[in-house]
């Protein structure tokens, strides 16, 4: 018996001693398994805290380069002037390599020299479908370690791209508004900086969309909000829709980002609340700079009068012309002599009065009435046929012109100061942008290869909008740049600019060209006109058609031209063929404003 007890009580020690063996080794694999999770755990901490930071620190030259960036694309040595880096608890800039730094990239992606402004690249804008422009890319780098274990570099792209307004059919700073138009089709891109209204009428008329439509504020199928009233009831007893897509709604409408003209931030490069007249707005563009005060680069490089090649100034009653050529612009003396010959001035208004025999009175009136304005206009006409002749002369010009009449407006001279461009059928092979401060008439057919009905566009048994030039002629790249753009036909006479509407009788007119322009917004009292209205008319259109190509671009308010839209005595619209010119895709006018859209992608390791 004791054998067995003695047998079974080692038995039961064996067991014992294997299960503390055992649990041993467990607890044993436990505590190594805890030690290396725990390290797992603190390594994995680290590489969050110095993936962090480096992110922080990019975040940190993104902001200095935004800084140093406003007006244009600046090289490797301006974007790290100034660079310190940033301190972070906890973690610090790694001991090898660069620890924050900005570089430049070529074409390939690969960092150029410190003194270098990087390639244009021309692409698709990120983010802006359809949007087309060219890119300067930089990298932004930097290397940062908890510990000599832990060592992360991050990196990531920053992008400056400048685009041109004028690849779009509409491009407006303001509402973009579209109140029961007639029929249209809106081929092009079509932008707003700010909201959009699309209001139509299907009784009045179906507008197609044709291209992508993005907008920075909000889009409405609706009145536009300014709660403006008429008197004749247009805007009761209808139901307002929205237009018909091409391709659908979803895939055709975006909300973006602004397109900012005026460099990457125009909020830091404007104020109104200073003493100084250089920096108010958009306006500024076609603005000459006020000599006494400060004019900052971000806006001189972007004005019109300073991009031009030939800058002609006409002032006084009489219109004394002094022509001024820059940017190496070479005129000659003929050249300079046929250039004051294509321009002269007609001083409106009554010129004389008498009374006959019979005590009746004759009163001749001459010049320009702007029934809009509600007051006749001193004109400044330019001949362009004379005026290409002239230009043919110049050497190295770069096909900007600017002109404007200054001209005080007061008791001597009491009329809105305005320059027309008449005969401008045929344009400079390598095109031609005008610019003004004043308000631009642009009379008859404009950028055609002819007038009249040997543009097959106005020809009386035209049936589309596809041949706006003589055959034979290539519409070359054009743009009209002013406080306000009208709309004259080829019918339209001086002598009854006065009268009544049925007086002034319009005729099939085409016009090839981009314009920018000042409009007069909604009001609590009186809408804008919309997009359809943007080039203002002053004839009776009737069943006439007003056929464009180009692309149209509102930045700022008209300041010389306030007359509020409005039908009755002043128009009636024509029927509209409106095209966007997709030649201004690979050849836009000469000048052309660009936007600015800056981008940065998303960070990665290196």
């Amino acid at each position: 018996m004791k054998t067995k007890l003695h047998r079974r009580q080692g038995n039961i020690l064996f067991t014992t001693l294997l299960l503390l063996l055992g649990t041993a080794a467990m607890v044993g694999v436990t505590l190594n398994v805890t030690s290396s999770t725990s390290k797992l755990v603190s390594r994995s901490g680290d590489v969050a805290r110095a993936e962090a930071a480096a992110e922080g620190a990019l975040e940190y030259a993104y902001a200095l380069w935004l800084k140093r960036i406003k007006g244009a694309p600046i090289t490797t040595a301006e974007a790290n002037a100034g660079l310190v880096p940033p301190v972070f608890d906890g973690v610090e800039y790694a001991k090898q390599g660069h620890k924050l730094r900005i570089d430049a990239l070529d074409e390939y992606g690969v960092p150029m020299i410190s003194g270098t402004i990087p390639p244009r690249v021309t692409g698709r804008v990120p983010g802006y479908e359809g949007w087309s422009g060219q890119t300067f890319t930089y990298v932004a780098q930097a290397r940062m370690q908890v510990d000599d274990q832990t060592v992360i570099g991050v990196k990531r792209l920053f992008q400056y791209t400048e685009v041109p307004l004028f690849q779009s059919m509409f491009f407006f700073q303001h509402d973009l508004e579209l109140y029961r138009p007639a029929a249209m089709v809106l081929n092009g891109l079509v932008h707003s900086n700010s909201d959009i209204y699309f209001a139509t009428d299907p009784s009045s008329g179906v507008v197609t969309v044709g291209d992508n439509v993005t907008h920075s504020g909000n889009y409405y199928e609706k009145e536009p909000a300014s709660a403006w009233t008429w008197t004749d009831g247009y805007k009761k007893n209808w139901t307002p829709s929205g237009p018909t897509w091409a391709t659908g709604k979803t895939s055709q409408l975006h909300q973006v980002p602004a397109i900012q003209p005026m460099g990457s931030a125009p909020e830091q490069v404007f104020d109104t609340t200073d003493s100084n007249p250089n920096n108010d707005g958009f306006r500024e563009l076609i603005e000459p700079a006020d000599s006494s005060h400060e004019d900052t680069e971000a806006i001189s490089t972007r004005r019109l009068i300073n991009k031009a090649g030939l800058v002609i100034t006409v002032s006084g009653n009489t219109g004394t012309v002094t022509v001024t050529a820059q940017h190496g612009a070479v005129v000659s003396s003929d050249a300079k002599t046929k250039i004051i010959q294509a321009i002269s001035k007609i001083d409106s208004g009554i010129v004389s009065s008498s009374t006959n025999r019979n005590g009746v009175v004759t009163v001749v009136d001459v010049g320009l009435y702007d029934k809009r304005e509600s007051t006749y206009v001193d004109i400044v006409d330019v001949d362009m046929g004379k005026l290409k002749t002239a230009l043919d002369g110049v050497s190295n010009f770069n096909n900007v012109v600017y002109i404007h009449d200054t001209t005080a407006q007061n008791s001597q001279s009491p009329d809105p100061k305005a320059i027309r461009l008449k005969n401008g059928s045929v344009l400079p092979d390598a095109g031609l942008t005008v610019a003004s401060q004043n308000p631009v008439y642009i009379q008859g057919d404009y950028n055609t290869g002819a007038t009249g009905t040997t543009v097959p566009t106005n020809a009386s048994n035209a049936t589309s909008s596809s041949s706006p030039t003589k055959s034979g002629y290539e519409r070359k790249p054009a743009a009209v740049i002013a406080d306000a753009v009208m709309f004259l036909s080829n019918n339209w006479q001086d002598s009854n600019s006065k009268g009544a509407l049925s007086t002034r009788t319009a005729s099939n007119t085409t016009y090839n060209t981009a314009i920018i322009s000042g409009f007069m917004p909604s009001t609590s009292s009186n809408y804008s006109g919309g997009a359809n209205n943007f080039p203002r008319f002053l004839e009776n259109w009737g069943s006439k058609r007003c056929t464009y190509y180009g692309s149209m671009v509102e930045l700022f308010p008209s300041k010389i031209f306030t007359g509020e839209w409005d039908t009755g005595e002043i128009y009636s619209p024509p029927t509209r063929w409106w095209n966007f010119d997709k030649k201004f895709l690979n050849r836009p006018p000469p000048g052309s404003v660009d936007a600015i859209v800056l981008s940065r992608g998303p960070w990665s390791r290196f």
